[in-house]
């Protein structure tokens, strides 16, 4: 898994449509309906505003402590199905996390139809990405273990073979 280091703009045309888009780093639905707000104030001559994130964190883990994911997309009055999943599939494609992709469309009066608007969106997604820096995305837990000394050999094993940082032993 993979999320941004840094925020970037796209822009796609495709038939005097023009899809203006957005990467950001994002950690809440708070997040993303801040960066909405400001798209949306920037740009009030715009069709549509489009967009999905995906989140986790630490706290959402399961049993087995797997990343659950909070995963959301619309298509703000688009035909359904043909941009805000468009999106999440990039995001998800590209295995990245906490973050959000915001595509903004101002229509040039010529329709794409529903599989030009599903190819726009996806390539309006894959080119805020297209060159941006990844962080490594890795979930990382505390936990304290007690054990006697002749277990040490065995402990250091797990330890060096799991990649495990230990920050204080006694």
């Amino acid at each position: 898994m993979f999320t941004v280091a840094e925020n970037q703009f796209a822009e796609y045309k495709i038939k005097n449509s023009n899809f203006k888009s957005y990467i950001y780093n994002a950690h809440s639905i708070i997040d993303v309906k801040n960066k909405i707000n400001n798209l949306t104030e920037k740009y009030p001559d715009s069709s549509h505003i489009c967009y999905a994130y995906r989140f986790s964190s630490k706290d959402n883990l399961d049993l087995f402590n797997n990343p659950n994911y909070d995963e959301f997309s619309t298509d703000a009055g688009e035909p359904s199905g043909t941009a805000g999943r468009s999106i999440l599939n990039v995001i998800k494609q590209n295995k990245l996390v906490n973050v959000t992709i915001i595509v903004i469309r101002f229509y040039g009066g010529t329709k794409l139809g529903i599989r030009g608007l599903i190819n726009a969106y996806t390539e309006s997604a894959k080119l805020t990405i297209k060159d941006i820096k990844l962080n490594k995305w890795v979930i990382s837990k505390k936990i304290y273990i007690t054990y006697e000394y002749k277990f040490e050999k065995s402990i250091n094993k797990i330890v060096d073979s799991y990649d495990i940082k230990v920050n204080n032993s006694n």
